[in-house]
């Protein structure tokens, strides 16, 4: 008796190669109503590099593959270390060439005068740093 695989018809393609950015209004919509539409081409590069295929291959293989700690060697001398496969590495090294690692410590820069058709300082005084 032969059997055959049936073909399988209600599946979604996979998703990659997308622009995490663009594809995302209501970030979109939040960075214009925050004042800062003018990172918007930044973020839209950003974001084309982030959803391509490579890093969601990368993102796939540091999942699969979690860091190891070694706490000992062979001879029970202790060494505390932990190893990494060369996908996080290589994902560490593109987000440090785009910045992200220092997001929360970048310095501060002052919004322009109006945001959102109002004051900046009276609007948003307290989410100054």
């Amino acid at each position: 008796m032969s059997r055959t695989n049936a073909e399988v018809l209600n599946q979604s393609a996979e998703l990659v190669d997308y622009n995490l950015f663009t594809s995302h209004s209501a970030l979109a919509d939040a960075l214009s109503h925050e004042g800062a539409a003018h990172e918007r081409a930044a973020l839209a590069a950003l974001g084309e590099r982030l959803g391509s295929m490579t890093m969601f291959t990368l993102g796939d293989a540091a999942n699969r593959n979690p860091p190891q700690l070694r706490a000992y060697d062979r001879s029970g001398a202790r060494l505390d270390t932990i190893e990494f496969h060369p996908a996080w590495h290589e994902l560490m090294r593109r987000l440090v060439a785009e910045g992200l690692h220092t997001g929360p410590w970048r310095t501060w820069r002052a919004p322009p005068a109006t945001c959102c058709g109002r004051r900046w300082r009276t609007a948003h005084s307290a989410r100054r740093p």
